[in-house]
Protein backbone atom coordinates (compact mmCIF):
# COMPACT_ATOMS: atom_id res chain seq x y z
CA UNK A 1 0.00 0.00 0.00
CA UNK A 2 1.22 3.35 -1.21
CA UNK A 3 0.26 7.24 -0.63
CA UNK A 4 -1.81 8.65 -3.60
CA UNK A 5 -2.06 11.97 -4.41
CA UNK A 6 -4.65 14.20 -5.90
CA UNK A 7 -4.56 17.76 -7.73
CA UNK A 8 -5.82 20.70 -5.32
CA UNK A 9 -4.74 24.43 -5.40
CA UNK A 10 -1.09 23.80 -7.51
CA UNK A 11 0.09 21.06 -5.16
CA UNK A 12 -1.33 17.55 -4.16
CA UNK A 13 -2.81 16.24 -1.26
CA UNK A 14 -4.75 13.33 0.18
CA UNK A 15 -7.38 15.28 0.60
CA UNK A 16 -8.58 18.87 0.59
CA UNK A 17 -10.66 20.00 3.59
CA UNK A 18 -7.56 21.45 5.83
CA UNK A 19 -6.90 24.98 5.17
CA UNK A 20 -2.91 25.90 5.78
CA UNK A 21 -3.76 29.24 6.67
CA UNK A 22 -0.59 32.29 7.65
CA UNK A 23 -2.07 33.15 10.61
CA UNK A 24 0.38 33.38 14.39
CA UNK A 25 -1.93 31.79 17.04
CA UNK A 26 -0.18 33.88 19.59
CA UNK A 27 -2.25 36.44 18.14
CA UNK A 28 -5.63 35.23 18.71
CA UNK A 29 -7.55 32.15 17.41
CA UNK A 30 -7.97 31.82 13.51
CA UNK A 31 -10.93 32.69 11.60
CA UNK A 32 -11.57 29.83 10.10
CA UNK A 33 -14.86 27.46 9.73
CA UNK A 34 -13.41 24.33 8.92
CA UNK A 35 -10.35 22.51 9.47
CA UNK A 36 -6.80 24.25 10.01
CA UNK A 37 -3.47 24.75 10.44
CA UNK A 38 -1.68 27.67 11.95
CA UNK A 39 1.26 28.85 12.95
CA UNK A 40 2.00 28.40 16.93
CA UNK A 41 3.70 32.02 16.99
CA UNK A 42 6.10 34.20 17.94
CA UNK A 43 6.67 37.06 20.66
CA UNK A 44 8.28 38.99 18.30
CA UNK A 45 7.82 41.38 14.91
CA UNK A 46 9.20 38.87 12.55
CA UNK A 47 7.73 35.34 13.68
CA UNK A 48 10.36 33.53 10.79
CA UNK A 49 13.57 35.15 12.78
CA UNK A 50 14.77 33.18 16.27
CA UNK A 51 14.80 35.26 19.48
CA UNK A 52 15.59 34.25 22.76
CA UNK A 53 12.04 35.83 23.51
CA UNK A 54 10.03 33.06 21.62
CA UNK A 55 11.97 30.13 24.11
CA UNK A 56 11.57 31.63 27.43
CA UNK A 57 8.99 29.97 29.76
CA UNK A 58 6.43 32.88 29.38
CA UNK A 59 6.41 32.40 25.61
CA UNK A 60 5.50 28.64 26.29
CA UNK A 61 2.78 30.24 28.88
CA UNK A 62 1.18 32.45 26.40
CA UNK A 63 0.63 29.67 24.36
CA UNK A 64 -1.21 27.17 26.30
CA UNK A 65 -3.32 30.06 27.22
CA UNK A 66 -3.99 30.20 23.67
CA UNK A 67 -4.71 26.44 23.18
CA UNK A 68 -7.17 26.77 26.03
CA UNK A 69 -10.90 26.62 24.57
CA UNK A 70 -9.48 26.37 21.10
CA UNK A 71 -11.70 23.60 18.63
CA UNK A 72 -9.83 20.43 18.08
CA UNK A 73 -10.33 21.48 14.25
CA UNK A 74 -7.10 23.68 14.66
CA UNK A 75 -3.85 21.95 13.88
CA UNK A 76 -0.46 23.60 15.26
CA UNK A 77 2.44 23.89 12.86
CA UNK A 78 5.36 23.98 14.82
CA UNK A 79 7.98 26.47 12.83
CA UNK A 80 12.29 26.52 14.12
CA UNK A 81 12.27 29.86 15.38
CA UNK A 82 8.76 30.33 16.92
CA UNK A 83 7.75 29.35 20.58
CA UNK A 84 6.68 25.56 18.93
CA UNK A 85 10.20 25.13 17.36
CA UNK A 86 11.15 21.20 18.11
CA UNK A 87 10.29 18.26 18.58
CA UNK A 88 10.03 17.58 22.49
CA UNK A 89 8.61 21.24 23.28
CA UNK A 90 5.82 20.31 20.79
CA UNK A 91 5.37 16.75 22.47
CA UNK A 92 5.39 18.39 25.53
CA UNK A 93 2.79 21.05 24.67
CA UNK A 94 0.26 19.20 23.28
CA UNK A 95 0.25 15.68 25.02
CA UNK A 96 -1.95 16.54 27.66
CA UNK A 97 -4.37 18.63 25.73
CA UNK A 98 -6.43 15.67 24.61
CA UNK A 99 -6.66 15.68 20.53
CA UNK A 100 -4.61 18.19 19.88
CA UNK A 101 -2.96 17.28 17.21
CA UNK A 102 0.09 19.30 15.13
CA UNK A 103 0.69 19.80 11.69
CA UNK A 104 4.26 18.95 10.45
CA UNK A 105 6.00 21.14 7.98
CA UNK A 106 8.94 19.86 7.57
CA UNK A 107 11.01 22.61 5.98
CA UNK A 108 9.61 24.93 8.89
CA UNK A 109 11.00 22.42 11.26
CA UNK A 110 14.45 22.39 9.63
CA UNK A 111 16.83 25.58 11.23
CA UNK A 112 19.42 26.59 8.39
CA UNK A 113 22.10 24.28 10.22
CA UNK A 114 20.15 21.23 9.63
CA UNK A 115 19.45 21.75 5.99
CA UNK A 116 22.97 20.83 5.20
CA UNK A 117 22.58 17.17 7.29
CA UNK A 118 18.62 16.79 6.85
CA UNK A 119 18.46 13.07 7.04
CA UNK A 120 18.40 12.35 10.98
CA UNK A 121 16.70 15.41 11.34
CA UNK A 122 13.58 14.55 8.98
CA UNK A 123 13.85 11.16 10.62
CA UNK A 124 13.76 12.40 14.21
CA UNK A 125 10.60 14.94 13.54
CA UNK A 126 8.36 12.41 11.54
CA UNK A 127 9.50 9.29 14.26
CA UNK A 128 8.62 11.76 16.83
CA UNK A 129 5.69 13.85 15.80
CA UNK A 130 4.04 11.68 12.91
CA UNK A 131 2.02 9.69 15.92
CA UNK A 132 0.07 13.02 17.19
CA UNK A 133 0.35 14.52 13.40
CA UNK A 134 -3.11 15.65 11.45
CA UNK A 135 -1.28 17.00 8.64
CA UNK A 136 1.73 16.87 6.72
CA UNK A 137 2.83 19.15 4.31
CA UNK A 138 6.08 18.21 2.32
CA UNK A 139 8.67 19.95 0.12
CA UNK A 140 12.00 20.84 -0.70
CA UNK A 141 14.08 23.24 1.01
CA UNK A 142 17.07 25.72 0.37
CA UNK A 143 18.69 28.62 2.83
CA UNK A 144 18.28 31.60 1.11
CA UNK A 145 20.67 34.68 1.15
CA UNK A 146 19.16 35.62 4.46
CA UNK A 147 20.45 32.71 6.27
CA UNK A 148 16.36 31.40 6.46
CA UNK A 149 15.23 28.18 5.38
CA UNK A 150 12.81 28.44 2.53
CA UNK A 151 10.71 26.01 0.83
CA UNK A 152 11.10 24.98 -2.46
CA UNK A 153 9.35 22.55 -4.78
CA UNK A 154 10.58 19.06 -4.57
CA UNK A 155 13.57 18.93 -6.44
CA UNK A 156 14.69 22.74 -6.51
CA UNK A 157 16.43 22.30 -2.80
CA UNK A 158 18.76 20.59 -1.48
CA UNK A 159 16.67 17.94 0.50
CA UNK A 160 17.03 14.08 -0.45
CA UNK A 161 13.85 13.18 -1.54
CA UNK A 162 14.48 9.40 -1.35
CA UNK A 163 15.15 9.66 2.12
CA UNK A 164 12.53 12.01 2.86
CA UNK A 165 10.46 9.47 1.11
CA UNK A 166 11.97 6.47 3.55
CA UNK A 167 10.96 7.97 6.51
CA UNK A 168 8.33 8.83 5.33
CA UNK A 169 6.96 5.40 4.58
CA UNK A 170 8.86 4.74 7.95
CA UNK A 171 6.92 6.76 10.06
CA UNK A 172 3.62 7.33 8.60
CA UNK A 173 0.96 4.53 8.22
CA UNK A 174 -0.84 5.02 4.71
CA UNK A 175 -3.95 4.05 6.37
CA UNK A 176 -3.01 7.16 8.36
CA UNK A 177 -3.58 9.10 4.95
CA UNK A 178 -6.65 8.09 4.00
CA UNK A 179 -8.11 10.92 6.62
CA UNK A 180 -5.31 12.81 7.13
CA UNK A 181 -3.58 15.21 4.87
CA UNK A 182 -0.55 14.95 3.36
CA UNK A 183 -0.02 17.85 0.73
CA UNK A 184 3.20 17.83 -1.23
CA UNK A 185 4.59 20.62 -3.21
CA UNK A 186 5.56 19.61 -6.65
CA UNK A 187 4.93 20.21 -10.57
CA UNK A 188 2.43 16.90 -10.45
CA UNK A 189 1.64 13.73 -8.61
CA UNK A 190 4.47 11.90 -10.49
CA UNK A 191 7.39 14.01 -10.15
CA UNK A 192 6.22 14.27 -6.43
CA UNK A 193 6.77 10.55 -5.97
CA UNK A 194 9.56 10.42 -8.06
CA UNK A 195 11.36 12.56 -5.64
CA UNK A 196 10.27 10.81 -2.79
CA UNK A 197 10.93 7.33 -4.21
CA UNK A 198 7.51 6.21 -3.65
Amino acid sequence: MGFEFAPIDGCFCTIGALQWLDHDLLQGPPDCAGPCAVWSGALTADRFEPSPLNWLPGAREQLAACLDGLPESVLIRPHHAQVLNDVPGTRSMLADRGERRVAIDLAALLAPSMVCDPDPHVDRILHGLAPMAGAILLSDAVVDEAGRTQAVPMGQGVLPGASVGQALMAWVDPRWAASNAIRVWSADAAAARAWLGL
